[in-house]
């Protein structure tokens, strides 16, 4: 590959050979399995050739790729091409998988155009593109015969002034990464160029990205909810953390989960005498795996001072503090999660994100606690709007779900409650005060980065300490 000024390094050998005329040829998405080929015939030696494969330029986005074919049959044949290009180290990147089609006359050669698309990551991707000699072109690829394979790795340099975020990329909040439109290093950057004020020209130089890309990625992060239009200017809404002094923030965060371990530490021994107390009484069921009933999670401490106590309880109050509903789970989904204005880009590498997950749906009265990223599978139905989408998480992951009688469990989550609500207070205040001397406005985004940290350290260090047991399972689910 030549022409690049993208390029670092790749395998592929270009060839100059001429563009036959082209009889039929058709390209679509899919959405692809990738293990299809494991299931495909290999069709007999010698009934094609194939050589050359080669891309002029690379740069993210969906690009054409040429390769010569030569049907050596006296028949006429049809040919699928799939391509899918994969991000190492980006498991909320899903692969990029195009198919394209064509017709090929009897003892037919020519360079076949075939579609690509690159994710735009920092990390290297790896292709792997399999043809197939197959009766239709409406069939499953999986039913016709393989005849060429091709695996290889490539990457694309970033322009010299986006290179800032190629050692620590930086990361998004919670699910976001997810969304189909946010889920690439791309994406964020652009986003944190559209909070330093850069304009759609600025951002596409910066990025060495085509500027009818970038006005349309910026589009699509309109409508997600990523960014929006303040007094016409283009702003995010989610909130951009950088430029701020980690080493002095860490040290308050670190103080302050301490104090909340603590008086937790002191309430659970409270909360499991009388946890016995009730179970002996028949006002709390005894059998833990009765999951439907009510009140046995209560047995389940990691997930009530995780999900129940620290988010639910303490957590929403230092995010309702400005008195707006948070709304988190998009349509019921994580894999359409934008979380609107609670939100954030973190731009440190010195600092942590958070390792919890706490989302809310109103509408079913459902809530979703979780700890450390989890890959999320997210599959398409037949149209594009969000509710369309469903998901499901990776083997060894599935949620727990239990139900939540808030009337029934009311009594001992107060007793590990009363004892974080005045740590909560004294945060609040230390926060406001080292946001308002460092000049920086205290945004939901903020807010919702603050507890997490706060949440992820107070939870692992009631484990370490052996105060509650670990996890079963990284993520839970509960409905009131």
């Amino acid at each position: 590959m030549t022409g690049s000024k993208f390029l670092v390094r790749n395998k592929f050998s270009k060839v100059s050979l001429r563009l036959a005329p082209l009889f039929f040829a058709v390209v679509s998405f899919i959405q692809f399995s990738p293990n299809s080929e494991i299931f495909a015939r290999e069709a007999e030696p010698g009934a094609w050739e194939v050589s050359g494969f080669s891309m002029d330029i690379l740069s993210w986005g969906v690009q054409i790729a040429k390769i010569k074919i030569v049907n050596n049959s006296d028949e006429y044949k049809f040919v699928a091409a799939v391509s899918t290009v994969t991000s190492q180290d980006r498991p909320h990147s899903p692969p990029r998988t195009y198919q394209s089609n064509s017709f090929f006359l009897p003892r037919e050669t020519r360079i076949f155009d075939l579609k690509i698309e690159v994710p735009g990551n920092l990390t290297p991707a790896e292709v792997k593109l399999n043809i197939y000699d197959v009766i239709d072109t409406l069939d499953d690829v999986a039913l016709g015969k393989r005849f060429y394979s091709l695996l290889d790795t490539f990457r694309v340099d970033p322009p010299e002034p986006m290179k800032e975020f190629v050692a620590k990329p930086p990361r998004a909040s919670g699910y976001m990464v997810y969304n189909k439109d946010f889920n690439t290093d791309l994406a964020i950057i652009v986003a944190i160029l559209i909070a330093r004020g850069k304009s759609s020209q600025e951002i596409s130089e910066i990025c060495g990205y085509d500027l009818p890309k970038t006005k349309k990625l910026i589009s699509k992060m309109g409508r997600r909810g990523f960014i929006g239009y303040v007094r016409g200017e283009t702003k995010p809404l989610l909130s951009l953390i950088e430029n701020y002094p980690e080493d002095k923030l860490a040290p308050l965060i670190s103080s302050s989960a301490q104090d909340m371990t603590e008086a937790l530490s002191g309430a659970v021994t409270i909360y499991r005498r009388r946890l016995a107390e009730l179970v002996d009484s028949k006002v709390v069921i005894g059998d833990t795996a009765q999951t439907a009933e009510g009140t046995a999670l209560l047995h389940r401490l990691y997930l009530v001072v995780g999900g129940i106590v620290l988010w639910e309880k303490l957590g929403m109050k230092f995010l309702d503090s400005t008195g707006e509903k948070i709304y988190l789970l998009d349509n019921e989904t994580p894999c359409y999660s934008s979380m609107g204005k609670w939100g954030s880009i973190l731009n440190n590498p010195a600092a942590p994100l958070g390792d919890h997950y706490y989302y809310m749906d109103y509408s079913a009265r459902r809530r979703l606690f979780g700890v450390n990223t989890s890959v999320l599978e997210c599959r398409r139905r037949t149209t594009s709007q969000p509710s369309t989408f469903r998901f499901k998480f990776e083997s060894g992951n599935i949620p727990k779900i239990f139900r939540y009688d808030t009337t029934r469990t009311s009594e001992l989550i107060d007793i590990l409650v009363q004892p974080g609500l005045e740590i909560l207070s004294r945060f609040e205040e230390k926060v406001t005060v080292f946001f308002n001397e460092n000049g920086i406005e205290l945004t939901l985004g903020h807010r919702y980065w603050l507890w997490n940290r706060l949440a992820t350290e107070t939870l692992q260090n009631l484990v370490d300490g052996e105060v509650i047991e670990n996890r079963e399972g990284k993520y839970q689910i509960w409905k009131s």
